[in-house]
């Protein structure tokens, strides 16, 4: 072999020498790039998980020397997927808001349904014959060279996967598809656990208005006999000042005054009618800084009302100079509507001659406060008093076993915790703490 033979073999080796080192470093990025990847994902909570795909979708393509990715939902049959995270180069297309498989390629939308994936490395007939409409928009719109891939959780479709290039053909290696299926494979997990948080939440929705709906049966009795009284102090005064007026020995002064009853009794039922709206609300307030006192100002009317009516005693002490908590006033609310009806479902139930109930808030430490309510009724049954928050666990009658469940969830979406045990002497006292505003602020910036 001559000199120039050798020298050019030489080059040729150190060529492929140089890219198989190049090669295997990108490899090793990429790899290391997934690691990064799945530790992120499982580590965002359910709500941060958008976020993290669009900066996901944006590193893959950078990473790939791509143009755009586009990450499409699971929706209804008729829409397939929609597209609810995109991210491309300043030179590619931007994608609509919300685009709609369906409309881009029925034929593609039912392939990746059925778990299938499309690749093409340009548009050189690649498309299949069968899809005229997506090669129409391909060829007018589209990438140069693309990988749609199912998003498969098992073996359900949850949502669409896609990789563009626009500046030209491109090939797709064996082992790069088998990196951007793992890619896959982490969004989806991670989507299908932002939808079954979403379904959570709803569900919890649904069962702490269906608890409130409930609650608030158990008031008819009490507020008809609240309304009862204003509406017959109105009817009283009316009727009085119309003689006052019509009569021979009008008097006009004692007629205003019954006039002023009027408006007063007036808007005692108005506030009375506002609580209970305020009670059948659905969804949530937002969490606010917040005066504990204040929720249980706006029931304390019904709960005294309802008291009455069950010929029993409710004693509410409030400490003075309480720190404001960070909450959401109406679920607040239903915490106390829960344990204050159960505390008097107890007393009735124990047919004892101490009928009492009381409702106390204190600041407990520094940064929380504490919630309790104690009964005089028959304490809690040995047999549950270890599953008292779980579903169904109930000794009423006619009880569900959800009450507590939802105040459980409530206390703890607060940042508090709960507790019920049985008195030394009679009856039983549940508790649950809050931590005040700046109490809550401080753990944030803990966590942060």
């Amino acid at each position: 072999m001559s000199d120039t033979s050798r020298r050019q073999s030489g080059r040729k080796k150190g060529s492929l020498t140089a890219r198989r080192t190049a090669s295997g470093r990108a490899s090793k990025g990429f790899e290391a790039l997934l690691d990064e990847m799945s530790a992120a994902m499982t580590r965002a909570l359910a709500h941060e998980i958008d976020d993290e795909i669009e900066r996901w979708l944006r590193k893959i393509v950078l990473a790939l020397d791509l143009d755009r990715s586009t990450f499409w939902e699971r929706a209804s049959a008729d829409l397939g997927f929609i597209c609810t995270h995109w991210w491309g180069r300043p030179e590619a297309p931007k994608m609509p808001p919300n685009a709609v498989a369906t409309r881009v390629s029925p034929w593609l939308t039912a392939k990746v349904l059925a778990g299938e994936s499309l690749i093409y490395t340009g548009l050189d007939g690649q498309l299949p014959i069968e899809a005229p409409e997506l090669r129409r928009f391909v060829e007018a719109y589209g990438p140069v060279a693309n990988v749609t891939m199912p998003l498969q959780v098992g073996a359900t479709v949850v949502g669409g996967l896609t990789f563009d290039k626009y500046r030209g053909p491109r090939d797709w290696p064996e082992q790069e598809l088998r990196r951007l299926r793992v890619v896959g494979q982490i969004m989806a997990s991670a989507l299908d656990r932002k939808r079954a948080d979403l379904q959570t939440r709803e569900l919890q929705a649904e069962v702490t208005l269906a608890a409130r709906r409930s609650a608030m049966g158990e008031f008819a009795a009490s507020i008809a006999h609240e309304l009862n009284q204003p509406l017959g102090a109105i009817l009283g005064n009316a009727n009085a000042a119309r003689r006052m007026i019509s009569g021979e020995k009008s008097n006009p002064g004692e007629a205003v005054a019954a006039l002023g009853d009027i408006v007063e009794d007036a808007k005692r039922a108005s506030g009375i009618i506002r609580r209970v709206r305020a009670l059948f609300k659905d969804g949530n307030s937002p969490k606010t800084v917040l005066d504990l006192s204040v929720p249980l100002a706006e029931i304390e009317g019904l709960l005294r009302s309802e008291a009455g009516v069950r010929k029993l005693s409710l004693r509410i002490e409030v400490a003075p100079s309480l720190p404001p908590i960070m909450g959401d006033r109406i679920q607040l609310q239903q915490c106390l509507l829960n344990l204050v009806l159960n505390a008097f479902d107890s007393v009735a139930a124990a047919n004892s001659q101490r009928r009492e109930v009381l409702v106390r808030v204190v600041q407990e430490k520094a940064g929380w406060v504490r919630v309790s309510v104690s009964d005089s009724g028959h304490g809690i049954d040995p047999l549950v008093q270890g599953r008292l928050f779980e579903p169904f666990v109930t000794t009423k009658p006619n009880g569900m076993g959800m009450g507590l469940l939802v105040t459980r969830s409530i206390v703890e979406s607060h940042g508090g915790k709960i507790s019920g045990k049985s008195n030394d002497d009679v009856g039983a006292t549940f508790s649950f703490t809050l931590p005040t505003s700046r109490g809550r602020l401080r753990e944030e910036r803990a966590e942060a």
